[in-house]
């Protein structure tokens, strides 16, 4: 654990970031609050996450890990605040097959570790009278039909979790939740599919549906992502290798995803390793798991994976994709607006902003890049018609 310190009233926290953060709210002293988030460079929606899970009572994925959840993880070039928390919050949803069903090879219970779980039932049963003259085996049965029972029914345990389905969080239509800023509605509407899968119906009947492959690679995504498809929304002729390529996923001429690809800056390593990421252009569920716009995703498309070193702008259908795997939020998923973008990202976008040069990137910047790559590159080479015998077979 990390030893973080608050010196308005002397006071050491011995604790990691994130329950240090619980306390200081706890203590409803609005000048500490305020000291606090400032020494810390805590942003907005980290605030107001945590605030919302503990005000409902709403269990963590694991209280060891409140500083990924809270998103006060500093992990230097992999980013920082909602980077770090998304990352966390996205390896810990799980997977649903085609009829909705959860995937059991996990070893966590709606994103609760299992180790957590059954601690959490133990404690409940010699808390209580009736339970303390168990034996083993009864304590056991116990503990696994309480599980059961969480798994079935969470809001009969945590009351509060059905707060998680307000329209204002589950839609992406909506507004915003009262005093909630973009960052935390974000994070809440994937969290909430912790325990409520979405339906394909409605606002996202028509959203396309992929899974998360069995084998996949090494996706690099640290905080300089966002710069690089910066780079890629200005063509330049330096005279070097700058070209800013990159490669468009479609339905019927409809981007769906935007992907860096190229001579500029595109690794790919000898282990299929590459930071030749992308970004959904419209909300798209993989594995179950629905994911707004603007979310980092790796790319296992069909054939040679060599396409993303080809130099200029590809098109491909999306029949092409193989499998997605969903990485974590980019500043992108934020609209542009330069308050909403810090209070979700934090020192994340000032080191973002403070390395662009070029008009700062947007999800409707994005799609008419890839709109225009998708016309130029899917258009037929025009060739010379020959007059044949219409009655011929």
């Amino acid at each position: 654990m990390t030893q973080d310190t608050y010196d308005v009233k002397k006071v050491e926290y011995p604790f990691s970031s994130g329950l240090s953060l619980a306390i200081v709210l706890a203590s409803g002293d609005s000048q500490k609050i305020k000291q606090y988030l400032k020494e810390k460079e805590i942003p907005q929606s980290s605030v107001e996450i945590l605030n919302f899970i503990l005000n409902n009572n709403i269990p963590f994925e694991s209280m060891s890990k409140m500083d990924r959840i809270a998103g006060l993880e500093r992990a230097g070039r992999y980013g920082n605040q909602l980077a770090m928390s998304t990352k966390s919050l996205i390896e810990s949803l799980p997977r649903r097959d085609a009829n909705g069903e959860l995937d059991k090879s996990s070893q966590k219970v709606f994103g609760i570790d299992y180790l957590d779980l059954e601690n959490t039932f133990y404690d409940y049963s010699i808390s209580h009278q009736s339970f303390i003259n168990l034996s083993y085996e009864e304590r056991e049965a116990f503990i696994q039909k309480k599980i059961n029972e969480f798994t079935k029914n969470p809001e009969n345990f945590y009351p509060g979790v059905k707060k998680l389905l307000d329209p204002s969080i589950r839609s992406l239509n909506s507004e915003l939740p009262n005093g909630m800023s973009e960052g935390a509605k974000l994070y809440l509407f994937l969290y909430s599919q912790v325990f409520y899968p979405i339906e394909k119906t409605g606002e996202y009947a028509d959203c396309d549906t992929f899974e998360i492959p069995n084998k996949v690679t090494s996706y690099y995504f640290c905080k300089d992502s966002e710069f690089y498809f910066n780079s890629r929304i200005d063509v330049k002729n330096t005279g070097r290798e700058t070209s800013p390529d990159r490669t468009v996923f479609h339905r019927n001429g409809k981007p769906i995803l935007l992907q860096k690809t190229g001579g500029y800056k595109t690794e790919f390593g000898d282990k299929g390793s590459t930071n030749a990421t992308a970004l959904n252009l419209e909300p798209i569920f993989v594995s179950g798991i629905l994911y707004p716009p603007g979310t980092l995703f790796g790319v296992v498309k069909k054939g040679d994976p060599g396409y993303v070193k080809k130099k200029g702008n590809q098109s491909f259908d999306i029949s092409e994709i193989e499998g997605l795997v969903p990485l974590r939020l980019s500043i992108y998923s934020i609209s542009p607006d330069a308050k909403q973008r810090e209070d979700a990202f934090g020192v994340h976008y000032k080191d973002f902003k403070g390395a662009i040069q070029n008009e700062e990137g947007s999800l409707e910047i994005f799609k008419k890049i890839a709109k225009t790559v998708t016309e130029e590159v899917s258009t037929p080479t025009p060739t010379i018609q020959y007059f044949s015998n219409p009655y011929s077979s």
